[in-house]
């Protein structure tokens, strides 16, 4: 989950290229919505479920199956990633870990 955060980017025709129409690395959408996040203030990442199907169908099933069972898993995963990119974010004022939740939109 970690990986997928990190990694997917939609196809599209703009990505891959910057304002001049010349080829850039795309950056992952999940990475973005990690500034809005904190300009909102907000702990939950909105995760796709297409998305996740279409990076890793294993990940998908297990997802439907045993959502609860996995979910601290994922939330970790979601700490992880937040800490990776936006440090400040992952800790609380009082110096405590900050908690951060997914919600997971499109699930069949």
């Amino acid at each position: 989950f970690f990986d997928f955060l990190n990694s997917y980017v939609e196809e599209g025709p703009a990505d891959g290229q910057d304002e001049e129409g010349g080829n850039c690395e795309p950056v992952p959408i999940y990475v973005r919505q990690l500034s809005t996040m904190k300009q909102l203030n907000i702990s939950t990442v909105y995760v796709e479920f297409p998305h996740i199907q279409e990076f890793n169908d294993d990940l998908a099933e297990i997802l439907v199956a045993q959502f609860y069972r996995i979910e601290p898993y994922l939330k970790k995963a979601v700490h992880t990633f937040v800490e990776k990119h936006i440090q400040e974010l992952a800790v609380l004022p009082s110096g405590e870990k900050a908690t951060f939740w997914v919600a997971i939109n499109k699930l069949p």
